[in-house]
């Protein structure tokens, strides 16, 4: 018990480093765009003074309410496309019965690396 114990702490300290490693850019991303431009490449700094025009320009000048709404309806026809096609899929497939398409199926979305590491698993 205390091995697996181990093991899942050694996993959350490797998965937590690997979040602070992915959470950095967007750390450095919004310190930036508070920075004047004359510090923006300056990385990982607090600002010297905060800037909110930016900010500004973009929500006055930027037509960003129309791109925002761009950004909405594109992305709200893809995902019900994305749905409805592969609802589709799922059902015609789940109706095939276990015949060799299924399994060709399944084996080309598993791969052998994901099944292989089912199959070693001591809980299965």
């Amino acid at each position: 018990m205390k091995k697996i114990r181990i093991g899942l702490g050694i996993a959350e300290l490797v998965m937590l480093i690997a979040a602070c490693l992915f959470l950095v850019p967007f750390l450095n991303v919004l310190l930036a765009s508070f920075k004047p431009s004359s510090e923006v490449f300056d990385a990982l700094h607090f600002p010297s003074s905060w800037e909110f025009a930016h900010y500004g320009a973009i929500l006055g000048e930027g037509r960003f309410a129309q791109s925002l709404f761009n950004t909405v309806v594109i992305t709200s026809l893809s995902l019900g496309l994305v749905v409805l096609f592969t609802s589709m899929a799922g059902y015609a497939i789940g109706r095939s019965g276990k015949g060799l398409f299924q399994i060709v199926f399944f084996y080309s979305d598993l791969g052998h690396d994901h099944s292989a590491a089912i199959d070693d698993h001591p809980d299965f």
